[in-house]
């Protein structure tokens, strides 16, 4: 009786092994796949496989509850992801972690924005605001019904600046103790201008040899603008008197006379500036009108030189 009681008792402990080892592995893939769709179950925790619960941690010496430390678990070897308590028969997996996703979108980063070339600062010895230039150059007259039509000579003029208005410009990235953000620059000026040409020519026709000798004694206001620090363009009315000289040699006779008569200038050029001290006129065109016996004869003149500047101080 006992030796069929000690076999009964056997054949079940073999049973309930036979079915622990069947059913282990089935435990331990449906822990996993529970705890891999589990939200609740964090990236990484170690999952208790009869419960479902998760396991804070699962080290070589032991699994930590929130109660104590259990020092008989074992982690498999071909198996990390895997540990097992011989002591309880309790069995534990490890949910593999995901990489990390990042579902928040990284907004563009922005270009930079091209840096805009900086305005030059003025320089206030360049600057158009002479009190008084002088002009002295070339110059070449047209005069169409005199015998002698093609003048060559010389044009000076004398200008006395009376009044500038100036306009502020920010040049906030040159900003400093000596040089603020906003400075001052001429806008338009308007001076006095005393103008002085003297033109000859010389021509001869078969036997008569004329020539001509014209000066230019004109008055009157100057207007100014200024495009840029270093360029001035002008125009001006000009008034005055035109003296002429003139003689006629035919063979040996010869014959001369004078006069002198209303004329006038009406026109403008250009002036660049050097240096503080200098600038080059290109240019000066003038229609210019005389008044002889009665009569406009049309005229006209062409000047080029330097204008010799001179500053005020800064």
């Amino acid at each position: 009786m006992r030796t069929k009681i000690g076999r009964l008792i056997i054949s079940v402990l073999l049973l309930g092994c036979v079915v622990a080892l069947i059913s282990t592995p089935r435990f331990v893939e449906r822990a996993r796949a529970e705890a891999q769709t589990a939200s609740q179950n964090p990236c990484g925790c170690w999952i208790n496989v009869a419960t479902g619960k998760p396991a804070p941690t699962v080290p070589a010496n032991g699994a930590n509850y929130g109660n104590g430390s259990r020092t008989s678990v074992q982690i498999s070897g071909s198996r990390p992801d895997e540990a097992s308590d011989p002591g309880t028969n309790e069995s534990f997996v490890r949910i593999p972690c995901q990489p990390p996703t990042n579902s928040t979108v990284q907004p563009p980063v922005p270009l930079p924005s091209p840096t805009a070339t900086p305005t030059p600062a003025p320089n206030p010895k360049i600057l158009w605001d002479d009190p008084v230039d002088l002009f002295f150059g070339y110059s070449y007259n047209r005069a169409p019904v005199e015998a002698v039509k093609n003048l060559n000579g010389f044009n000076a003029n004398f200008l006395i600046n009376v009044k500038t208005e100036y306009v502020e410009r920010g040049y906030s990235h040159h900003a400093n103790a000596a040089n603020p953000a906003t400075q001052r620059v001429p806008k338009w000026s308007i001076g006095i201008d005393g103008d002085l040409t003297g033109a000859f020519g010389s021509t001869t026709t078969g036997t008569a040899k004329s020539t001509l000798h014209r000066f230019l004694y004109l008055f009157g206001p100057q207007f100014n603008f200024f495009p840029s620090q270093k360029t001035r363009l002008f125009v001006h009315p000009l008034f005055g008197v035109v003296h002429d000289s003139g003689t006629t040699t035919v063979g040996t006779f010869t014959s001369s006379g004078s006069a002198s008569a209303f004329a006038m200038a009406f026109g403008g050029g250009l002036d660049i500036a050097v240096n503080k001290h200098f600038a080059v006129r290109p240019f000066q065109l003038d229609y210019n009108p005389t008044h002889f016996g009665g009569q406009w004869q049309n005229s006209f003149r062409f000047s080029a030189g330097f204008v010799l500047r001179i500053k005020k101080k800064h």
